[in-house]
């Protein structure tokens, strides 16, 4: 498997726990709230393994309300629980078509995976 492969499961997970989430971060533009999946740090790699630490924003277009927080924070919950880790901390995230910073939650999630074999 390669990192692209892997960064794409991550994404497969996302999607697959009911939330929008992409990598690609031009075109990125939360529809209330969505997942940026980022480029990951290599953390460990061996002959035939590699770890890394991919961060995840999970973002709301929605401006800052006690609604749009609950909505944030009950993504990051959801988010958090498929990728399998409990930590997650809020930021601002730009970039793309967003002029501004928009709410965000960034989980920093541990991915492990096979390399293919020499």
């Amino acid at each position: 498997m390669s990192i692209a492969q892997a960064l794409d499961a991550v994404v497969d997970v996302l999607t697959e726990a009911g939330l929008q989430a992409t990598r690609d971060a031009g075109a990125f533009y939360p529809n209330t709230v969505a997942c940026l999946v980022g480029m990951p740090t290599v953390k460990a790699s061996g002959l035939a393994y590699r770890t890394m630490e991919v961060p995840i924003h999970v973002v709301t277009s929605d401006p800052p309300s006690s609604r749009s927080v609950d909505a944030l924070y009950a993504a990051a919950e959801i988010a958090a629980a498929a990728l399998q880790t409990d930590a997650y901390a809020p930021q601002t995230w730009s970039g793309g078509p967003n002029a501004d910073s928009l709410p965000s939650i960034l989980i920093n999630a541990v991915v492990s995976f096979e390399t293919a074999e020499t």
